[in-house]
């Protein structure tokens, strides 16, 4: 047995080939789930359909096929069996079951889960885990597997979270935190025989993999979570207690100009409302300059700091005694990189030529830290979990790329999206047509780079788009990742439940548009309230 320290391991990069991991298996939703008009495409059905809630937290789904070192996938069965408070810990408890063909199913471990508050807008990190040993490679159909994951304490004012998966089980919202042990719930389907030790189990047994607690004062992670609003004028991010007005150079300049254009000023003023309802005065507002990495150093430099303090004497008069930090960074810290495949691309120029102003928010504010969420739509509830997705609203093809560029067909299928606290939740199902097992991605790139669903947006008519979530602002110095699902080899002919964490639009939008990337934009999708 090895027990693995999560903490200890780094936080991996998205990779370019990751992709929307996982469908759920079921994709028919029971009879008393709720109900909405909808369309948009191919295969959409004529009622959209979120699904029925269920009392057990448990679906069916892939595991494996995560990484180049791992490219099988076999269908297992997950169940959530309690997630309790444990001084300064937290203990997930979760059971799988082996349902694939055969006798046995390929090495599942139990690393890749992590929890989310999507109200406090907090992402939890494990920290100890069971890791299969070289001499349990496999598991038995029959046999149900048990064991603990450990996470950080939860606050006690946390009542629900959502459990993320590393399988196409994907994302399971609305577990309850407890105190202590609890009862299972109405349906759970009761362990087996307990088998200890080292011996073998046989269908209809239980083996329990125990894992202590971390030692105590181990270092906890936890990560913020920042929702990012795409406008004409820029990006608007909010996370940990902190408000950055992105705004693009383009809109308030003219080209190598600093000062301010007659558009400019009304951005600029409304921009400088919001900050005297929510800015805590207490914190000094940060004004950053960016160019793109046209010309020389020391012209960028000075260009970036000219246009921060045009923006500085624009909004000051409007906030009274405020603290002002201003700097110009020039070409120094881009959001996005200026040469794709090789050439120039002027569009992602245009996004690192930006001011920056940010500043921290009053206590109390939706977004700040501690706060009850942030974003269009506020706090919200968590939600409640339903093991299917739901009807398909609508239904899209186009070619992913392998690892050599030859292309890959894929099937889209997009199911209802549901709000999860202060988020939205896109639920798609991704299936591979190739005849054999391909590492690929599908859906190209996303605003800021993002791979598969992780590039995916949607827009609400409003000329606003709402960007996933990640776990720190795009162009910041630490590596930010997305809250969504992710995996490089596919299963061929096999659906994949997909999720992705976004900014959600505001409250009382019944349907947006997605913009799925070389999928296309696929209207109509309805959004429920979970």
């Amino acid at each position: 047995m090895r027990v693995i320290s999560t903490t200890s391991m780094k936080s991996m990069r998205l990779a370019t080939l990751s992709v929307g991991l996982g469908l759920a298996l079921t994709a028919c939703p029971g009879g008393d789930g709720e109900k909405e008009k909808g369309g948009g495409g191919s295969g959409a059905s004529s009622e959209a359909t979120l699904g029925r809630r269920d009392a057990v937290i448990a679906r069916e789904g892939l595991f494996g096929g995560l990484s180049i070192t791992d490219t099988r996938a076999s269908k297992y069965r997950l169940e959530v069996l309690g997630l309790e408070r444990r001084g300064e810990f937290t203990k997930l408890r979760v059971a799988v079951n082996y349902l694939d063909e055969g006798g046995r199913g390929s090495n599942l471990g139990f690393g890749g889960y992590e929890l989310l508050d999507p109200v406090g807008r907090k992402l939890y990190k494990a920290m100890a885990h069971y890791e299969l040993s070289p001499r349990e490679l496999f598991f038995t159909r029959g046999v149900r597997y048990e064991s603990d994951i450990w996470f950080p304490a939860l606050p006690s004012t946390v009542k629900q979270v959502s459990v993320l998966t590393p399988g196409s089980t994907s994302e399971l919202p609305g577990v309850t935190v407890t105190d202590g042990p609890a009862a299972p719930p109405p349906g759970a389907t009761p362990p087996g025989p307990t088998v200890s030790g080292t011996a073998g189990p046989e269908p209809g047994q239980t083996k329990v993999y125990a894992v202590e607690p971390p030692a105590p004062g181990t270092e906890p992670v936890v990560k913020d979570l920042y929702d990012q609003i795409d406008g004409e004028s820029g990006t608007s991010t909010t996370g940990a207690g902190t408000q950055i007005e992105g705004l693009r150079s383009d809109v308030l300049f003219a080209f190598d100009s600093d000062r301010l254009s007659g558009k400019a000023q009304g951005i600029l003023d409304k921009i400088a409302q919001e900050m005297a309802q929510r800015a805590d005065p207490s914190k000094p507002v940060t004004i950053e300059g960016h160019t793109d990495g046209k010309g020389t150093r020391s012209y960028n430099q000075s260009l970036s700091e000219r246009r921060a303090r045009a923006v500085q004497a624009a909004i000051a008069p409007k906030l009274g005694q405020v603290r002002f930090a201003v700097s110009g960074k020039g070409a120094d810290e881009p959001l996005v990189e200026e040469e794709k495949n090789g050439a120039d691309d002027p569009q992602a120029r245009a996004r690192n030529r930006r001011v920056e102003i940010s500043y921290g928010l009053k206590a109390g504010d939706p977004g700040a830290a501690g706060g009850t969420g942030g974003g269009a739509a506020g706090a919200g509830r968590p939600a409640e979990f339903r093991a299917a997705p739901g009807g398909v609203v609508a239904e899209r093809r186009a070619d992913g790329r392998n690892s050599i560029g030859e292309p890959v067909p894929f099937r889209l299928r997009v199911h209802p999206f549901y709000r999860d606290g202060a988020f939205l939740v896109g639920v798609v199902e991704a299936t591979s047509e190739a005849e054999g097992v391909e590492p690929a991605a599908f859906g190209g790139e996303g605003i800021f780079g993002g791979q598969g669903v992780n590039g995916f947006s949607v827009t609400d008519g409003s000329g606003k788009t709402y960007l996933p979530v990640r776990t720190a602002p795009q162009g910041s110095e630490e590596e930010g990742t997305y809250v969504g699902s992710a995996i490089m080899y596919w299963r061929p002919k096999t659906p994949y439940r997909s999720y992705v964490y976004l900014t959600a639009p505001p409250a009382g939008t019944k349907t947006v548009t997605l913009d799925a990337v070389s999928f296309g934009k696929i209207p109509n999708i309805p959004v429920f309230g979970g």
